[in-house]
């Protein structure tokens, strides 16, 4: 099944099927998955982490090959949970054979609730960000700021406008609406 290794993850009360390459929740980058273990990039402090695992005691499923999964041309991907008065990254990318050369990512935002870092601001809860192609890495520049004083929710707008190499509009799909919840600190 094209040999790619998958790793399954819990995260967040959520389970995962992820691929060397994923980046999740715009906090992990999958480095290597392998019959032993697998190593995670911290994005926020560009460090290392091994997971290590007997592969004994491994369902097969965890490290059997899987079919190719598409990507799309652009992944945005944003936290479910800020805690309050913290930064969380948000992860932007075109990953690497995409038709997009560039995106432009327009967020809206509850100003009162967020502020947003990385990001030029068109005016308070509007902010725009533009990535492209030539970047190696994903963007984790962008990050936004829980600076309510309650736990509560919030709803975050995005609109992506793509375009290839010679200019031509490029499909994209992304949810156009994300909500995050605001938690106290640990």
């Amino acid at each position: 099944m094209n040999g790619k290794a998958v790793l399954f993850l819990e995260w967040d009360n959520r389970s995962l099927l992820v691929h060397v390459g994923d980046v999740v929740d715009g906090t992990y980058s999958v480095e290597s998955v392998a019959h032993n273990g697998a190593v995670l990039r911290y994005l926020p402090l560009d460090a290392t982490q091994v997971l290590a695992f007997d592969a004994g005691d491994v369902p097969q499923a965890v490290i059997a090959a899987a079919p190719k999964v598409p990507q799309g041309p652009l992944f945005v991907s944003v936290p479910d949970e800020a805690p309050l008065g913290q930064e969380v990254p948000v992860a932007l990318g075109i990953p690497p054979g995409s038709l997009a050369a560039k995106a432009t990512i327009e967020l809206t935002y509850d100003a009162e609730a967020l502020s947003v870092v990385g990001a030029k601001l068109l005016r308070p809860g509007r902010a725009l960000v533009e990535i492209n192609a030539q970047d190696a890495t994903p963007s984790n520049q962008l990050r936004f700021k829980a600076i309510g004083e309650e736990t509560t929710l919030t709803e975050i707008g995005i609109q992506v406008t793509a375009v290839d190499a010679q200019g031509k509009s490029v499909a994209v799909r992304v949810p156009s609406q994300h909500t995050i919840s605001f938690v106290a600190p640990n």
